[in-house]
């Protein structure tokens, strides 16, 4: 009997933490996520202040008072900063898969992330958006909670 209880303490402590990893992991990709949408907001704004340099430097150079040379500049910086977006947009899309890949959830009928002003860009607006997302824990969670109840431990106890 000594050899059962002994191996059902260390399945029990296995169990516990790979709990906790999955729960750590979940909230980095979380953290991630916030990330990639704080970018999305920082290079739009990059593209805008690229965009109205972008006028005012054309606007200057048919006026005569800037050179093609600046005029080049101020389109390579636009080209840049919608390229930057463009990388931080693929970074969310990733942080939303990674999310998911996370939770144990498939995304089913869920192509595309919600847009960052959904989420407001924090640690609560990632959890919300999971539930907007139809987010459900994964088929092993059930049979996860149970080996925690037959191991004395309660759903809680990781909170």
């Amino acid at each position: 009997m000594g050899s059962t209880e002994s191996s059902r303490a260390e399945a029990c402590a296995n169990l516990k933490r790979r709990r906790l990893a999955v729960q750590a992991e979940v909230r980095s990709v979380i953290t991630d996520l916030t990330n990639a949408q704080e970018q999305i907001r920082l290079q739009t704004e990059n593209v805008e202040i690229a965009q109205e340099n972008r006028r005012i430097v054309r606007a200057g150079y048919l006026a005569g008072t800037e050179t093609l040379n600046r005029l080049n500049e101020a389109q390579r910086d636009l080209v840049n900063a919608q390229a930057d977006l463009a990388s931080a947009r693929i970074r969310m899309r990733q942080a939303w898969s990674d999310l998911r890949a996370a939770a144990g959830t498939n995304g089913a009928g869920e192509d595309d992330p919600p847009p960052a002003s959904q989420n407001a860009g924090s640690v609560a607006g990632g959890r919300a958006a999971l539930q907007r997302a139809g987010y459900s824990p994964a088929p092993s969670s059930s049979s996860i909670l149970t080996a925690l109840a037959f191991c004395g431990s309660s759903s809680n106890d990781f909170r």
